[in-house]
């Protein structure tokens, strides 16, 4: 008889368990949320137990709602101010997005050879190689891979949109979002490079908008893997909008990723910083920020510093979104994480269990 099968998102990390099967964080990945409301969907699906056809579709039916309910988070359904128009940046679509996770859910090969757009995915996600050549030990984690470079996707869509979103944008660059948006969302990123090259050189006077530019070239760059491009494109928009907190964000991400935790260190310590003077030291931005930090630091080894940073994060979302906020069970996840790294495994374990609850 197949065991009860739950789903629970913790911060963005989908996790598929039995009633009798608790995943605790050692294959869990850290998740990196920039700003309040950019959750990043999905995450890694891992599947305890077997479940039957009728679970499998049932669970399908429910990945696609909390898609659609995430996406609904991400775009909170606000427009985007461009000198008295709208527009809106949307990235993948909540269809796109459910319909590439269940096919990760379900492990499905021949989708890999038999769907065009899915394959494409594979391919970008694989720095261009297509399935069938690669080796044994990437054809082995090749669906938790691809799991997590749809979070990147789903990240950076977010990102954008969040950029969008943080004041009028010129009627030039506004011409453009649709045609990148297109772009983005068919993985066709020579055609993005194209179109922003294309805005760079005609545009050249623009320097806000060319920090903008700048900025989604390095996400193209992040996009494809190439972080050493993605790394000095986001450093040209800091250098153009040195006190931009996205920017800084991104670049040290970027860094982090590299690792070059030195010289990320001080960026976001900056865009913490400015952050709080703007948006005051209770802001869920400011939290997004404090786990961002956190995490750095979790990764040079330094959880003594570490830990008040990540229990800060979840004090200010708390106090300002609610114990059940989904942005709380992330801040939960990352705490644990960092415990379970530790070796403290009871705590880890409770954390989690809380972080399931929301």
């Amino acid at each position: 008889m197949k065991k009860e099968v739950k789903v629970a998102i913790i911060g963005g990390i989908v996790t598929i368990i039995s009633t009798q099967t608790f995943c605790l964080g050692a294959t869990l990945a850290k998740t990196d949320i920039h700003g309040n409301h950019n959750i990043v969907a999905g995450g890694n699906v891992m599947v305890k137990q077997g479940a039957s056809e009728q679970q499998m579709d049932s669970l399908e039916k429910r990945l696609g709602n909390i898609e659609k309910l995430l996406r609904q988070l991400i775009s909170g359904n606000e427009s985007i101010a461009a000198k008295g128009n709208v527009t809106v940046y949307q990235g993948l679509s909540a269809k796109q997005l459910a319909e590439y996770r269940t096919i990760i859910l379900r492990q499905d090969w021949e989708a890999t050879k038999e769907n065009p757009a899915f394959r494409k995915l594979v391919r970008v996600a694989h720095g261009g190689k297509e399935v069938e050549p690669l080796h044994a030990y990437s054809r082995a984690i090749f669906w938790e891979d691809l799991s997590k470079y749809l979070d990147k996707v789903v990240q950076v869509d977010a990102d954008a949109q969040k950029l969008f979103q943080h004041g009028p944008i010129g009627a030039e660059l506004k011409a453009l979002i649709p045609k990148l948006e297109a772009a983005r969302n068919n993985f066709d990123y020579n055609e993005v490079n194209r179109l922003l090259a294309e805005f760079r050189n005609k545009y050249a006077d623009l320097d806000e908008e060319l920090a903008t530019v700048d900025y989604l070239q390095g996400q193209t760059y992040e996009r494809q893997l190439n972080y050493t491009e993605a790394e000095r494109y986001y450093k040209k928009a800091i250098t153009i909008e040195s006190e931009n907190p996205l920017y800084l964000n991104a670049h040290a991400t970027i860094l982090q990723l590299m690792g070059r935790y030195s010289e990320a260190e001080p960026l976001l310590q900056r865009a913490l910083a400015i952050n709080e003077k703007t948006l005051g030291s209770n802001h869920p931005d400011v939290a997004s920020n404090l786990n961002n930090l956190a995490n750095l630091l979790c990764d040079q080894g330094k959880y003594n510093e570490a830990e008040p940073i990540f229990r800060r994060a979840i004090a200010i979302d708390e106090k300002v979104l609610g114990p059940n906020h989904p942005d709380v069970a992330r801040d939960l996840n990352n705490l644990a994480l960092m415990l379970v790294d530790q070796g403290n495994v009871h705590d880890a374990e409770l954390l989690y269990r809380r972080a399931l609850a929301i």
